[in-house]
């Protein structure tokens, strides 16, 4: 088999449908996010005060070149990573991508109250966040729409997909 590369908008369910999907396949699990957290030492919203964006961008591709050579592994991607061409690149040469689709409303209502993401500010920002962002993620190989579907659910159309 091959590295998973989970792609998708905050709180599509990267984090926990991939952690699930690892233990369903017995693949290794990376979160890149709470990897780059881990390495710098600095939560996101840090890096973003004190670094700027720009270089949490550097960071996350740095990070993703080091694992994307990992086999039999699922890799939860941040919800900006996919949207540099030379990420979609390294990810494209080291295994699948699978887009997990979901509604604003849902979204919204899993961050209402998660404030370690930087780019969480209001309904309308995220709503023009996401605009923006579409064109990346239907640029994945495969992609489910997990707005109504359970981790577990996910988890077995995701090996649907990768079987056949």
């Amino acid at each position: 088999m091959t590295t998973i590369f989970l792609v998708g908008f905050m709180g599509s369910g990267k984090t926990s449908i991939g952690a699930a999907l690892a233990t369903y396949l017995t693949y290794n699990f990376i979160d890149l996010d709470s990897l780059i957290i881990k390495e710098s030492k600095f939560t996101i919203n840090e890096i973003f005060a004190q670094y700027g964006e720009p270089y949490f961008r550097q960071l996350e591709t740095k990070t993703l070149n080091t694992i994307a050579k990992c086999q039999n592994t699922v890799i939860s991607l941040g919800g900006g990573t996919y949207i540099a061409e030379e990420n979609r690149s390294i990810i494209k040469q080291h295994g699948i991508s699978i887009w997990l689709k979901c509604e604003l409303p849902i979204i919204l209502s899993r961050l209402a109250k998660d404030y370690s993401r930087p780019l969480n500010k209001n309904q309308e920002q995220m709503q023009k966040l996401l605009d923006s962002r579409l064109s990346f993620y239907q640029q994945a190989d495969f992609y489910i729409d997990v707005t109504k579907l359970t981790i577990d659910e996910a988890v077995k159309k995701i090996e649907k997909l990768i079987r056949k």
